[in-house]
């Protein structure tokens, strides 16, 4: 959904016999509602005579919560406000309205967790893996880094053996994407049956690699793990971890930032929302930072090769980093040229200069970049015939 419904067209959806109707109007919540909204939003979840619609609408309560779950959000709803609408989503039968466990898992209060156990121990499958789903929301949230009791409780119900296989699956692949360290022990004692042993396998080798420390390019969007928050403009914000240095981007401006991941930290292993594969994932009380995509690194190329923008020496961890991850050919060697000149890397910098001169149509930048750098290095002859090819080429 583009933008919101009018209050016309909302309504009309709304009073609709249609259940499709109405689970639209729902979706106009998910993407645009507020926490005003929750009251109304629980009502529809306790009334429509649609399971799917109900359903629909505690959702939206979920991605309305998600969207106030971590600072400096979170303090837009008091600890007290946050404990009343847990007492509220009690009106919200949970074998007519499972999702509702979503709803408890974004309320932002430790409180949900019991809750959403007792709800994962019922032998029902599907009111299970409802709050299966609303325990995965919960502990990959900012908002639980630092509280243990979150992963102790997770490894409590699964040392006490009342769970079935499937119910032990969900656990492992769960501690897996938080990065619950303390799983490993009690994974040698796990029943091996059906499809288990390959689960419980790629558990200790997810955990096991996320205790090496991170490296290379980080991403953050400003949200939270599974935030749900279209509208949000939070900018990007890159991280680069490379030779025990600690680089920050924030709107265009490097910085070394080694403070950033002090404090509660975890490695996640988890499918963002919208995407169709899993990353690895650095998350703090304040930020998760994805892996770095092949899209993010489009966004970093696209902001910082633009050639207004200043000499920043710092730039050649990047430049480094990049040259191992690049494919080679006239555009990323375009770009190289251009970080290197910018990271006064000028020996790098006519490399790649040269080997973008290499293919049938030189691009003007690599004239003004070669210019850049003959006249840094004192070649004022040789920066003057470069400026007028620069001329002819543009």
């Amino acid at each position: 959904m583009q933008k919101p419904l009018s209050t016309s067209e909302l309504e009309a959806l709304l009073c609709s016999k249609s259940v499709s109707d109405r689970t639209q109007a729902m979706r106009h919540y998910e993407n645009f509602g507020s926490t005003e909204d929750i009251d109304f939003l629980i009502q529809i979840s306790t009334t429509d005579t649609s399971v799917a619609v109900r359903n629909s609408a505690s959702d939206a309560i979920s991605d309305i919560l998600s969207r106030v779950r971590v600072y400096p959000y979170k303090e837009s709803l008091s600890d007290a406000q946050r404990h009343t609408l847990l007492k509220q989503f009690r009106r919200i039968k949970v074998q007519q309205t499972p999702a509702v466990n979503l709803a408890y898992a974004s309320v932002g209060t430790s409180r949900a967790l019991n809750i959403l156990l007792s709800g994962f121990v019922d032998p029902r499958v599907e009111l299970q893996n409802c709050a299966a789903a609303g325990l995965r929301c919960f502990c990959l949230s900012q908002d639980v880094v630092d509280d243990p009791s979150v992963e102790d409780s997770l490894i409590k119900l699964l040392i006490e053996g009342t769970l079935d296989v499937p119910g032990i699956a969900h656990i492992v692949r769960l501690c897996a994407e938080a990065g619950y360290q303390k799983i490993l022990p009690v994974l040698n004692q796990l029943p091996d049956l059906g499809n288990l042993g390959e689960i419980v396998d790629a558990c200790r080798l997810q955990l096991t690699m996320s205790q090496q420390p991170p490296t290379g390019l980080w991403f953050s969007n400003g949200l939270d793990a599974l935030e749900f928050n279209p509208q949000a403009e939070r900018g990007e914000e890159f991280l680069l971890l490379v030779d025990n240095t600690v680089l920050h981007c924030q709107d265009g401006q490097w910085s070394a930032a080694p403070e950033i991941l002090d404090g509660p930290s975890r490695r996640l292993y988890f499918r963002p929302i919208g995407s169709m594969e899993s990353v690895q994932a650095i998350q703090t009380t304040t930020k998760t930072w994805r892996a770095a995509q092949a899209s993010d690194v489009q966004i970093l190329l696209q902001q910082e090769t633009q050639l207004d923008q200043p000499s920043n020496p710092q730039l050649a961890s990047l430049v480094n980093w990049l040259e191992t991850k690049l494919k080679d050919n006239q555009k990323n060697s375009r770009y190289l040229a251009i970080l290197a000149m910018r990271s006064e890397l000028w020996d790098l910098c006519g490399q790649y200069v040269e080997k973008s001169m290499s293919y049938k149509k030189v691009s003007p930048d690599v004239w003004y970049v070669e210019s850049k750098r003959l006249q840094a290095l004192g070649q004022t002859k040789k920066c003057t015939r470069s400026n007028r090819a620069m001329y002819h080429a543009s």
